[in-house]
């Protein structure tokens, strides 16, 4: 599955079915077990502490500053809903807790014993169906929603309020889907043009948002052995020494990204 990654330019904190950290400077590996480190699905950082959904709760855990040290009792709650938390990002020097059906965002305090608070009036009825669909797409945030009213729609964060970014025919494409809590995406610009891809892994199909048209597009890669198009290649990113650098969702290769 997707691994998640957040350095706080001491350590970097690595999340996958376990939790590790690693320390920059020695190049120290260490697994987080300690009985305080009450578990993690992602993570993230902000003001110099890590951040982390506490899996299947409500709740989220933090760490001491500069360090991904912690204590039992470094952890807050979303206060908006009694919904699980899906993921934490932070984006804008803020961190958003996104449910399963509400999302709220939290600010810094610098107070040593809560250094975290709900911000009022940040506070929305759309939550996400799949954790890995979050992304950050220029200074907003996409992901594939989810409320008490449906699910389906690709939503993109606008202040303080989430805004459809999807049209009708994409909507009723993932309609269509059986499995939508496996998508995931990533954001990337070049030449001018900004583009989230995100990808259905069980209906084999990766979905294009040209930010710069506001068009929609299909991305696909052609199977050799099968002669059928699946949805893209690449299923993790980063820019990197000039370059738009992706991973294959089928093995440990590294591909660079370029319209060739």
């Amino acid at each position: 599955n997707q691994v998640h990654f957040a350095d706080n330019s001491v350590q970097v904190m690595i999340v996958s079915n376990y939790a590790y950290s690693f320390t920059i400077k020695t190049s120290a590996l260490t697994r987080i077990q300690t009985y305080e480190f009450l578990g993690a699905s992602d993570v993230t950082v902000l003001d110099s502490r890590f951040v982390w959904t506490i899996p299947k709760s409500g709740r989220f855990q933090y760490s001491e500053l500069l360090n991904t040290t912690t204590s039992a009792l470094n952890y807050a709650t979303a206060e908006s809903k009694s919904d699980n938390i899906v993921r934490s990002i932070s984006t804008n020097g803020q961190l958003w807790l996104i449910g399963e059906k509400t999302t709220e965002v939290w600010s810094s305090t610098g107070n040593q014993n809560m250094p975290f608070q709900r911000m009022g009036g940040a506070t929305m009825p759309v939550g996400c169906i799949a954790p890995n669909s979050v992304c950050e797409f220029g200074r907003s945030l996409v992901w594939l929603s989810r409320s008490d009213h449906g699910q389906g729609q690709i939503v993109m964060t606008n202040g303080y309020n989430v805004e459809r970014m999807s049209n009708h025919a994409i909507e009723s494409e993932i309609a269509s889907y059986a499995d939508l809590s496996e998508a995931y995406a990533f954001a990337y610009q070049d030449e001018g043009h900004s583009f989230m891809l995100m990808s259905f892994p069980s209906a084999k199909k990766t979905w294009c948002f040209d930010a710069s048209t506001g068009q929609w597009h299909e991305r696909s890669y052609l199977n050799p052995k099968t002669y059928l198009h699946e949805h893209h290649l690449a299923s993790s990113y980063c820019f990197f020494n000039g370059m738009h650098l992706v991973g294959d969702r089928k093995s440990g290769k590294v591909y660079r990204l370029t319209k060739q």
